[in-house]
């Protein structure tokens, strides 16, 4: 019962926050990207409901699941954020994921504006997906103030 009624509150609070954002900033979550492509999460994902519930937009709804995308797509997609899994955006490989073909077109690379997620947490919905969730929007509403 505490527990539930802990992530009863969390939940409440990430959609107070979410709902006082004046703006919501666009995003694509990529599952990976390299030289040997990028593969991006579509609408009726984990990673789509994730960036939902933490008052972004998803700019791959254009398509279902997780697909890979070309330089011209990903370029066209022009998100203002973009998500990894993981410790690599810390990385120089993280890093490098902007200078990709594509990637480098877009408004986030442009403003460096990369954020590594937490994935099992995230997006696996389990007890700490709450507390992901809300530390998500606040680096959302930090983009779009």
């Amino acid at each position: 019962a505490r527990l539930a009624g802990r992530l009863d509150g969390q939940y409440r609070q990430l959609a107070g926050k979410t709902g006082a954002m004046k703006r919501h900033p666009r995003v694509l979550f990529l599952m990976s990207a390299g030289t040997a492509g990028t593969l991006a999460a579509g609408r009726d994902t984990a990673a789509d409901a994730a960036i939902r519930l933490a008052g972004g937009r998803n700019v791959a709804v254009g398509f279902q699941g997780y697909k890979p995308l070309s330089a011209e797509a990903l370029a066209a997609l022009a998100p203002e954020v973009i998500l990894l899994m993981g410790e690599r955006a810390g990385t120089s490989a993280g890093k490098a994921v902007l200078s990709l073909p594509g990637i480098a077109d877009t408004p986030a690379a442009r403003k460096h504006r990369l954020i590594t997620v937490d994935g099992q947490a995230l997006l696996g919905f389990g007890m700490r997906n709450a507390e992901r969730e809300l530390d998500l929007q606040q680096q959302l509403a930090a983009v779009a103030p």
